[in-house]
């Protein structure tokens, strides 16, 4: 649960030095059309990166048949895969030292991938007033500098497009397919069954507000999670 929680009015003023919007959360059809809106005919603050990851291949096509896309890309932003990327510090990471107003749904140090980082999670709408101000502004007072955009409508129907989907295969095709590994990826260790009782040592005692990164943590070992046994 949050437990540094701040207006944005109460930060208001503080430098950004960068945006990224989307991942997991807040990057669907209505978050990044509001994006994509309130930046239309405007270009992201020189002193700052702009990055967008948008949370589907549904949603980039709708997008872009809707001229977001265009907006987006006008203003500077640096399309970035669909994928569990700059929310757990895996691309996209801040400068040492630096503000970065990010739209994800998790905050800790060294989340982003940068230990001194300074990292606010905001709604798409101030993340948007941050790219054209390089600040952190309350986006109601955008109309106080000539900017006004309209709410998002949601569509009738949304694109389902399961084309590219790669649906189970019958036993004896799986029997054929060869696994390719490269020298970073090992076999999964196979254990044995759990016993009804198990004995051994507490390695990990932790109290509230346990994360995933304490029980596995990331950062440098990061690149070894599909390597199991060097984990």
């Amino acid at each position: 649960s949050p437990d540094n929680v701040k207006t944005v009015r109460e930060v208001e003023g503080t430098k950004v030095n960068q945006v990224a919007v989307g991942s997991c959360t807040n990057s669907s059809y209505r978050d990044l059309m509001t994006v994509a809106n309130i930046l239309k005919g405007h270009v992201a603050h020189k002193d700052l990166e702009f990055g967008v990851a948008p949370g589907s291949r549904q949603v980039i096509a709708m997008i872009t048949e809707n001229g977001g896309m265009e907006s987006l890309v006008k203003a500077g932003a640096r399309i970035m895969e669909t994928a569990c990327g700059f929310c757990i510090g895996n691309s996209f990471s801040p400068g040492s030292g630096e503000v970065s107003l990010r739209t994800n749904n998790r905050n800790f140090k060294g989340r982003s991938g940068t230990t001194d980082a300074k990292v606010y999670l905001v709604g798409p709408e101030t993340a948007a007033a941050a790219v054209i101000t390089g600040t952190i502004l309350d986006p109601r007072r955008l109309e106080d500098i000539g900017i006004r955009y309209e709410d998002i409508e949601l569509p009738n129907k949304f694109i389902s497009d399961d084309s590219m989907f790669i649906f189970p295969l019958s036993r004896e095709e799986r029997e054929k397919i060869e696994i390719l590994r490269g020298p970073n990826i090992k076999h999964i260790p196979k254990n044995e069954p759990l016993p009804e009782n198990v004995y051994g040592s507490v390695t990990i005692k932790v109290g509230d507000k346990v994360t995933t990164d304490h029980i596995m943590p990331a950062g440098q070992y990061l690149k070894y999670r599909s390597n199991i046994p060097k984990y």
